[in-house]
């Protein structure tokens, strides 16, 4: 990372060059200012490259950090499976797709399979942003999209479910405030969480595991709100590092263009529960309400359905190893 382009370089350049001439050489020296050079640019960057660097290697030494970030990218290569699987062509090698290319007609002329191969995009795109931030040692701002990528896998899979739901989402797209009224009624988070509860109870999870979910699902909401909305802890707090270890000599570094923390952990944690309940329920859903058999040809939804069969398997062993100890 460095500014490279030549014109803004010369333009820092000149206006460096007015800066030190406008004051007296004693005075410029007194103050600094003569050594106001293109070095205030880059020593900048070099530090920004050297504090990621060591980020990186840090998050790479910490095994539990490690094993969260490898897990999560399982994960997202699945749903990028997923995603290339949902083929636009009517008349696809692949068999039928997805959705019924006329599923939302008349009201709507758009291919359902567009909607939603589009949200697997921003899944995968924002998941993959939160794994270079807390890489970076850029947590708070991870933590951020944490929040985003909550918001978005659960918009999606109520718009999976419901034919009624992705008609009202994708009507009225030139009517601003239309849109605005459909999405304050049927797309809130009060709505989302009514939409979620009815398919987990439809497809057969207890009362108090729907219960527990809701609530964790209330909890990460609450939480990531916070970074989102810049309150005081969040803002304060994450301008700096937790140390890794638990010893008292360490301190919390300043997190100024990036530092590894501790408290990634919690965020990696969060984004692997968002990403295993999204495997969950997608193909649930896929299952239960569309009835979704993709043919022999298919071979890129296979692969999606046998990494996301791994990436849970996984997950539900580290849990229950976390849970043991």
């Amino acid at each position: 990372m460095k500014v490279t382009d030549k014109d803004f370089r010369k333009m820092v350049q000149s206006e460096l060059r007015k800066i030190r001439r406008a004051f007296p050489k004693n005075l410029s020296d007194e103050l600094g200012i003569g050594r106001f050079h293109l070095s205030l640019l880059d020593d900048m960057t070099y530090l920004i490259k050297d504090r990621h660097a060591e980020s990186r290697l840090n998050i790479k030494n910490n095994e539990e950090l490690s094993k969260q970030s490898q897990l999560a990218l399982i994960g997202l290569i699945s749903v990028g499976y997923l995603c290339l699987a949902i083929d636009l062509r009517e008349d696809s090698s692949s068999g039928r797709t997805l959705l019924p290319a006329d599923f939302i007609k008349p009201e709507v002329t758009v291919d359902p399979n567009l909607i939603i191969r589009s949200f697997l995009v921003q899944i995968v795109n924002h998941g993959l942003s939160i794994l270079e931030l807390v890489n970076c040692g850029l947590d708070n701002s991870a933590r951020v999209l944490v929040r985003v990528l909550n918001e978005t896998s659960w918009l999606s899979l109520v718009l999976f479910s419901s034919r009624t739901k992705l008609i009202q989402y994708s009507s009225h797209i030139n009517d601003p405030e239309k849109e605005k009224e459909i999405w304050r009624k049927s797309f809130s988070l009060g709505q989302l969480t009514k939409e979620l509860i009815n398919l987990e109870s439809r497809f057969g999870l207890p009362n108090d595991i729907v219960r527990a979910i809701g609530d964790t699902r209330n909890e990460l909401y609450r939480a990531y709100s916070q970074s989102i909305h810049s309150s005081y802890v969040p803002t304060v707090l994450g301008s700096f590092g937790l140390p890794f270890s638990n010893s008292e000599d360490e301190i919390m570094s300043f997190s100024l263009f990036g530092t590894a923390t501790k408290a990634s952990n919690g965020t990696l944690e969060d984004l692997n529960w968002c990403l295993f309940y999204y495997h969950l329920m997608f193909f649930a859903i896929t299952k239960e309400i569309h009835k979704y058999k993709a043919t022999p040809h298919n071979e890129l939804w296979r692969a999606a359905y046998a990494l996301s069969i791994c990436y849970r398997h996984i997950y539900l062993s580290e849990y229950k190893k976390k849970f043991d100890e």
